[in-house]
């Protein structure tokens, strides 16, 4: 035992025997495995297995540390067996391993799909949107590692273009960007375009539609035209000050609905000779005008708002890797080994939104203090609103109302408590302990 009275483990024999692993490691990291049973891109690897692998970079997310080598030090530390440097490093290089993470991470992503569906989606009570599949998509950088100079000598932000999932912000890598000469940040339509317009389907099943919810970056009206009539891929987006967009054709819409509230105007758009829609929307508390374009046609001018306004949960999970979880720089300089690094980030958030869930369903455990600072929060919104004789639409108070990310308490308690020998009912109560104070 430890001064802390933390049993440590070797995880090398723990993985031959998954009953004598930590409960708290088990209960993480058992949707992973099952995940793995299911790849076709595993390969025996004596030296260092995938799951070994997998788990190492689930815990380099998790732990924080400020190098490749600390990370390493802090494995042996804790009680496991040494790894060389030289072969973590080199696995970061693997191909085969990045099609692993990423293959791993799609059947993540349909597990959160299966156990968030009736718990967390915000969008289960709008009818018009059932059979649509809702992703919203941005860039995500992170400081480039410590020997990574590109050719022209410079240093650049490693970029990566990271997808999630509105009704169960499940995350996922897109691609990673690319640099363009003394470009510091490729494009986000230059990235999107080269994908296949089919990858933005994201395995959802035929005769289900997609739409993504992208900020300004994300505009080009000939791509998601092209996107919208092949493969079923609608866009929302805002207008740029400096897009010319010409307006005309007022469309009719239910002013009385509630789920128009905030809708002051709803035009055909034409932009590059596409034509595309406008709703031009002012927040019910804040006064703040916006103006969204999109190529959907069978929603109402609310709904489109509403979308729109559900992209800042992508930004508040990017919030979550960066500052809760650390990870703001890159692990290394390979084009391999900043692609994993993604995958990893996108694969420990997903675990740690089941690992929520489990602890919520099967014990209760929910942070009071932090639900009753939102509905704080949502009672002063609606307050300002009526000052303005304005009203929220239902969907965007079920939007205010859901959790946008994985509080710092939990994510420390995971991390700290990640191989205790100490029973899960005991690790439960110090978290709960935890949560409840304010």
């Amino acid at each position: 035992m430890t001064g802390l009275g933390v049993q440590k483990f070797d995880l090398m024999s723990i993985f031959f025997n998954s009953d004598s692993r930590p409960e708290l490691h088990r209960a993480l990291l058992t949707p992973l495995e099952n995940a793995l049973a299911e790849a076709r891109s595993t390969r025996s690897c004596p030296s260092l297995p995938d799951l070994h692998w997998l788990e190492l970079g689930i815990r380099r997310v998790l732990m924080n540390e400020r190098s490749g080598r600390e990370f390493l030090q802090r494995i042996v530390d804790d009680g496991d067996r040494p790894i060389s440097t030289s072969l973590f490093f080199e696995s970061l290089k693997s191909a085969r391993r990045l099609r692993l993470c990423g293959e791993i991470n799609d059947r993540l992503v349909c597990r959160v799909r299966q156990e968030m569906a009736s718990h967390l989606d915000p969008f289960a009570t709008e009818a018009s949107l059932d059979g649509y599949a809702i992703f919203a998509g941005d860039g995500h950088y992170l400081a480039h590692a410590c020997h990574d100079r590109s050719i022209l000598g410079h240093n650049h932000a490693v970029g990566h273009f990271m997808g999630l999932d509105l009704r169960t912000h499940a995350m996922f890598r897109l691609t990673t960007s690319l640099h363009e000469n003394s470009r510091k940040r490729e494009h986000d339509m230059h990235a999107l375009k080269r994908l296949e317009p089919k990858a933005l389907r994201r395995n959802t099943p035929v005769g289900k539609r997609v739409i993504w919810v992208w900020d300004r970056a994300g505009i080009d009206a000939k791509f998601w035209s092209r996107c919208k009539q092949q493969h079923g891929v609608y866009f929302v987006s805002r207008t740029k000050d400096n897009m010319d967009v010409t307006s005309y054709g007022e469309l009719s819409y239910d002013q009385n609905a509630p789920a128009n509230n905030g809708v002051t105007g709803y035009h055909v758009a034409i932009i590059n000779g596409e034509r595309l829609r406008r709703v031009s929307y002012v927040c019910p508390d804040t006064g703040v005008a916006y103006d969204f374009l999109t190529s959907l046609t069978q929603l109402e001018p609310g709904i489109i708002a509403a979308l729109y306004l559900a992209r800042w949960d992508i930004e508040k999970v990017f919030d979550e890797t960066k500052r809760k979880l650390g990870e703001g720089k890159s692990w290394a300089t390979s084009e391999t080994a900043k692609a994993i690094q993604a995958e990893m980030i996108a694969m420990t958030h997903n675990l740690l939104l089941l690992l929520e869930r489990q602890l919520e369903e099967d014990h209760a455990i929910t942070n009071q203090p932090e639900d009753r600072r939102r509905s704080k929060r949502i009672k002063k919104a609606i307050v300002q609103a009526r000052e303005r004789s304005r009203s929220f639409a239902p969907l965007v108070l079920e939007l205010m109302a859901r959790k946008t990310q994985r509080v710092l308490k939990f994510v420390r308690w995971t991390r700290n408590n990640l191989l205790s020998s100490d029973p899960l009912g005991h690790l439960l109560a110090r978290l709960r302990a935890v949560l409840r104070v304010s």
